[in-house]
Order: C-alpha cells, then sequence, then structure tokens
C-alpha cells in the first residue's frame, strides 16, 4: 500500500530495506505529479505523471494519448441528464471490460501507454490550494 501525506507526497521507508527496495525509493524520489483541471466538451491529451480532475459535471469529453510512454489518470462525474459521450482512442485496450459510462457517475480511469483501468469511485473533493 502507498502511504501519502496531507499534501499528496509519496512516502517511502528513509532507510530501505533491500536493494529493490532502494531501486523503488530512487524511481518514487524522481516522481513529480502535475494536477490538472479541465471542463465538459474538454479535449485532453494525456501527459505521463498527470492526473487531471474536473470539478464540473461532464457530458462530453474526449482524451487523446501522447506518442511516448505515460501513465496518468483522469477523474470526473458524469452529468445527471444528456448525452454521455467519454471518447478514449480507439487504440486504447482495457483491464476488464470496456467502461459504460451513465448519469451521474464518479469515474477514475487509470492509463498506462493506452492501457485503461477504470471503475466508479466515491470521492470527496478536497483541496489544500485552490490554485492548480
Amino acid at each position: 500500500m502507498v502511504q501519502r501525506d496531507l499534501e499528496g507526497n509519496i512516502l517511502v521507508p528513509e532507510e530501505p530495506a533491500s536493494d529493490s527496495a532502494a531501486i523503488s525509493k530512487k524511481y518514487v524520489d524522481q516522481i513529480k505529479i502535475t494536477y490538472n483541471e479541465f471542463n465538459n466538451n474538454d479535449t485532453i491529451t494525456l501527459k505521463t505523471n498527470n492526473i487531471y480532475i474536473s470539478s464540473n459535471n461532464i457530458n462530453t469529453l474526449t482524451i487523446k494519448y501522447p506518442p511516448d510512454d505515460f501513465i496518468s489518470s483522469v477523474i470526473f462525474t458524469t452529468a445527471d441528464e444528456g448525452d454521455i459521450i467519454i471518447a478514449l482512442p480507439d487504440t486504447s485496450k482495457y483491464i476488464g471490460e470496456m467502461p459504460i459510462f451513465r448519469y451521474g457517475e464518479t469515474w477514475e480511469l487509470n492509463i498506462h501507454n493506452g492501457v485503461v483501468v477504470g471503475g466508479i469511485v466515491e470521492w470527496v473533493f478536497f483541496y489544500a490550494d485552490e490554485d492548480f
């Protein structure tokens, strides 16, 4: 289990228990996560180590992949009415089934090099800093 502090930073042991832990600590220390806000009808091109969050309900969202390796998360709540169109590239592969987005659901999609794993989540959004 990954532990985080109140600012979302990943906590790792000060003294690694093994060479494997030392490698993991080195990798984790290099990770810089960037938060991005998006809105209804936006098109977002994912970047590595970015988390995309919408504080607005979403009817339409288009997600594009970058040409390079990447890992990103997209978090949103679908609208309560109207058409729901969440478009992912045709090249996407899914762990489990391809998502079916319905009204009023909060989703988290984790995407690594075009492989999508996602699910309905219950979130309480709060921001330590109102600026992204």
